[in-house]
C-alpha cells in the first residue's frame, strides 16, 4: 500500500512531506509527519492506494534479464557457428551437399548473406518469445521461459558438430 500525505495549507500533494508506507495505517485517520522545514509534528490527513485487482500480488513480474541476453548470446552463437559449418560444407562439396535440416532447406540456396541475415532473424525470433515468455501472466510460462532457447542452442550445436565432423 502506497500512503502519500496531504499538505493541510493547499491540499495538493506536497514532494517534501512524501511518506512512502508499506504497511497499512491501522488507525484509519490522521498521520504525524515531520515538515522539511521544521521540526514540529503537524497532523495531516493521508490517502490510501489500494494496488489494482490485476497486479501481482508480490510486487512486479521479475524478469531474468542476465540469464536471458546470455542465452539469446549463446543462441546467436550457435547459430552461426552452424551456419558457417553449413556453409563450409556447401562451398566443399556444391555438387553432392544436401541439407537435412528441414527448417534450413528451404534458406540454404539463397545468397550466403541473405542466409546469414535469416537465421541471424529466426534466432533473435526464438530469443523475443523466450523474452515475452518471461514475463507471462501463466506461471507455467514463465517458469519455462527459457526452453524455447535452450532447444535451439542445443539443436545448433548439434548440426554444427555434425557438418564440422562430414
Amino acid at each position: 500500500m502506497l500512503t502519500l500525505p496531504i499538505n493541510s495549507a493547499d491540499r495538493s500533494l506536497s514532494t517534501a512531506n512524501t511518506e512512502l508506507s508499506l504497511a497499512p495505517n491501522h488507525d484509519n485517520s490522521v498521520r504525524k509527519v515531520a515538515d522539511a522545514d521544521e521540526n514540529s509534528h503537524t497532523a495531516v490527513p493521508s490517502i490510501q492506494i489500494e494496488p489494482h485487482a490485476s497486479s501481482p500480488v508480490n510486487g512486479a513480474i521479475r524478469r531474468p534479464f542476465y540469464l536471458w541476453l546470455t542465452l539469446s548470446l549463446a543462441g546467436q552463437a550457435a547459430m552461426l557457428a552452424d551456419v558457417k559449418t553449413t556453409l563450409d560444407m556447401k562451398h566443399s562439396n556444391p555438387i553432392t551437399f544436401y541439407e537435412s535440416d528441414p527448417l534450413a532447406r528451404p534458406f540454404v540456396n539463397l545468397p550466403p548473406p541473405a542466409y546469414v541475415a535469416t537465421s541471424v532473424g529466426l534466432s533473435s525470433a526464438v530469443s523475443l518469445a523466450g523474452w515475452k515468455l518471461s514475463g507471462s501472466e501463466n506461471r507455467w510460462l514463465r517458469r519455462h521461459w527459457w526452453l524455447p532457447q535452450l532447444a535451439q542452442i542445443a539443436l545448433n550445436a548439434k548440426c554444427a558438430f555434425h557438418n564440422a565432423r562430414k
